[in-house]
């Protein structure tokens, strides 16, 4: 029913929870030195160009930029 109202599929939910949960890792401090295809695999991603390609769709940034970003104190807003 909430999927209903949004208009979005299970599968684009689906997807947009693991980008917000990579988006949140690539903030985290505690991942700052892991690699991004790392990043990608804990949110549930297995292709690394999939997984970027969809970030830069949701966010309009690179997931790099969105590290960088946090890494020097700004927070994105998606």
């Amino acid at each position: 029913m909430l999927l209903k109202e949004t208009g979005r599929t299970f599968g684009r939910h689906v997807k947009d929870r693991r980008l917000e949960k990579a988006a949140a890792l690539l903030r985290d401090p505690q991942w700052h030195r892991r690699r991004i295809s790392e990043v990608a695999a804990a949110a549930g991603f297995s292709d690394l160009a999939h997984f970027s390609r969809a970030f830069r769709r949701k966010y309009a940034t690179t997931p790099s930029d969105i590290r960088e970003a946090a890494r020097n104190g700004h927070v994105h807003q998606e």
